[in-house]
């Protein structure tokens, strides 16, 4: 469970490094968590949310975090196909 006072994190991304998404497929609601890894534990340092679709995730993600690698661990319901266009799935 997420405490506030325990799991808060004042790390910020930098210059090249990685980032780690989280990311909650929905249409026009998508959302993602962008973390970091320091001494192999993640950090949070940012958040994207009310996401429009896949596209529109890509164009927040680049704009955000640049041409950084990304990794991005998508949910489940990513694999439907249903933000991208019918005959192709989120993933």
């Amino acid at each position: 469970m997420y405490d506030r006072a325990k799991n808060a994190s004042r790390e910020t991304i930098q210059e090249g490094e990685p980032a780690y998404i989280g990311m909650d497929f929905n249409v026009r609601h998508m959302a993602a968590i962008i973390h970091v890894k320091r001494d192999g534990l993640p950090h949070a340092v940012g958040e994207i949310i009310d996401g429009y679709d896949t596209p529109d995730m890509v164009k927040q993600l680049r704009r955000k975090l640049g041409q950084r690698p990304i990794r991005i661990y998508p949910d489940a319901s990513g694999k439907n196909p249903h933000s991208t266009d019918a005959n192709a799935s989120d993933h």
